[in-house]
């Protein structure tokens, strides 16, 4: 199977990829089954580059950006997938693993049992509160309605899979370029669309708590699963614990995702200070929480 996530090629994800390329091989995985796809602006002073000489084995890509207009920051994505995609048609025709970057493996994955090419089966992990059909229902009417008329899927189909309603972490299968092209287009109509609705509610009603419309992408994919008649379905394998969970429950799921710190107050593990430089490796993190554990592979690799 392969492994493949998708992200800009810049400083801030260069340390992202190795830390999860290092957990990744340290649980198992061989380098021949990683795909890296950068996004990139220009060859020239390419902070990414060096990942080439340290995994020799891992299949890396760059396509430039030369989008005119961009709406949507995470719409990078599917437009790079896009190219990929249709450059390497019959790579990922079987079944493969759509993650983050911003993610470490604790120990090995146990999905094999999910990997059959014998039906069209997606298996995702669980992402229900923020992107279920009661969670955006929670937000208005009004918002349901746009997001499906945007995406032009039926709202029912959205009801029905509530408990189908995963995401951040996939095993797909059979995918094409048309999927991303769809995709790509509907998160950017989406983020447009929802943040307009969003600014508008607030300006109705300033205790309103706007639906997080940076999930866009998300919404996307999954909704264009379906739109292809795709069956989803959430398992405990693909489960993860948040950068703000207590320690003890580092190892408790395969998947670490490094998210869900929003400051250092704590002192946490706070990637957003690190966009424009590597990490240190003499940071004092908290040690009752997660991100401590994440924080040590990152020195490993520095």
């Amino acid at each position: 199977m392969r492994y493949i996530c998708c992200q800009p090629s810049n400083i801030y994800y260069s340390w992202q990829v190795d830390t999860m390329i290092y957990s990744f091989v340290n649980n198992g995985i061989n380098q021949e089954e990683i795909d890296i796809v950068f996004s990139i602006k220009s060859l020239e002073d390419n902070p990414c580059l060096y990942l080439l000489d340290k995994y020799p084995n891992v299949n890396f890509y760059f396509y430039p950006d030369t989008r005119k207009s961009i709406k949507y920051i995470s719409s990078i994505r599917p437009y790079t997938l896009k190219k990929h995609f249709y450059k390497y048609p019959d790579l990922y025709k079987g079944t493969f693993m759509y993650h983050d970057c911003d993610i470490a493996l604790t120990k090995p994955l146990e999905i094999d049992n999910y990997l059959c090419g014998c039906d069209q089966t997606c298996y995702l992990s669980d992402t229900i509160s923020y992107i279920g059909h009661n969670y955006i229902l929670s937000k208005g009417q009004d918002v349901l309605d746009l997001m499906c008329s945007v995406v032009n899927i039926d709202k029912e189909i959205i009801k029905q899979n509530e408990e189908n309603s995963g995401g951040a972490q996939y095993v797909l299968k059979n995918i094409d370029y048309t999927f991303w092209e769809e995709v790509e287009i509907d998160c950017e109509n989406l983020f447009y669309e929802v943040v307009r609705l969003n600014t508008k509610k607030v300006a109705e009603d300033d205790r309103h708590h706007p639906l997080q419309i940076w999930c866009a992408d998300m919404w996307a994919v999954l909704w264009n699963l379906w739109k292809r008649d795709r069956k989803t379905k959430i398992i405990k394998e693909l489960n993860f614990t948040w950068a703000t969970e207590p320690i003890v429950k580092w190892g408790e799921n395969s998947i670490f995702h490094n998210a869900g710190i929003n400051n250092n107050k704590d002192k946490a593990f706070y990637k957003a200070n690190y966009i424009n430089k590597i990490p240190p490796n003499d940071l004092e993190i908290n040690p009752t929480l997660a991100s401590f554990k994440y924080y040590e592979l990152v020195k490993q690799i520095l």
